[in-house]
């Protein structure tokens, strides 16, 4: 979902940015529209045949006029209808559970990385090494246990980085999972 949703929020994103400045439509023979410019996504229907006529159905794109639709817009008249929805409003529906998820991850990476249950947040660092239950919420979790090389400090639950460093929070060494350290201590 996180992943997902966040692919989502930036195709959106890009989509509502770039609307400003392009107008992409597609006609369809019985003088309906679906269009998607000015920061929205407009359906509409020309009703009266005298007004206008489709003689060309298809694709459309042509330069928009740099401004955004905010709000919703309906419009009802005799020779055309047309329905506006901002294309913020579908980026908010995606994004807000999105956000949430990947909060839900770094605050569990958080407890992880100092020991703590990652779903109740219960200090796990006085029980045994290896796989342990958490007494609290019964979540069954694996901690490692290694002491960091400059300084002793036990780096219960840090995980490697990106770069497959381990740094600690004490005094702030960096090293590898074998426990060398990547440059000398207090530099």
């Amino acid at each position: 979902m996180k992943c997902g949703g966040t692919v989502v929020c930036v195709v959106l994103l890009a989509v509502w940015i770039s609307s400003a400045w392009w107008r992409v439509w597609r006609e369809f023979p019985d003088n309906s529209w679906v269009a998607i410019g000015d920061g929205s996504v407009e359906v509409g229907r020309w009703t009266s045949a005298i007004i206008k006529r489709v003689e060309r159905p298809g694709w459309h794109v042509r330069m928009g006029r740099g401004t955004f639709r905010w709000w919703f817009f309906w419009l009802d008249e005799k020779a055309i209808t047309e329905r506006s929805v901002p294309l913020w409003l579908p980026l908010v529906v995606v994004l807000a559970p999105t956000a949430a998820a990947w909060r839900r991850d770094v605050i569990a990476l958080r407890r992880w990385r100092v020991g703590r249950c990652p779903k109740c947040g219960y200090d796990l660092r006085g029980l045994g090494p290896g796989s342990v239950v958490c007494p609290e919420c019964g979540g069954a979790w694996r901690l490692p246990r290694r002491p960091c090389p400059a300084c002793a400090f036990e780096l219960a639950g840090l995980s490697p980085g990106a770069l497959g460093l381990i740094w600690c929070p004490r005094c702030g060494e960096a090293f590898r999972e074998t426990g060398e350290a990547t440059h000398e201590p207090g530099h």
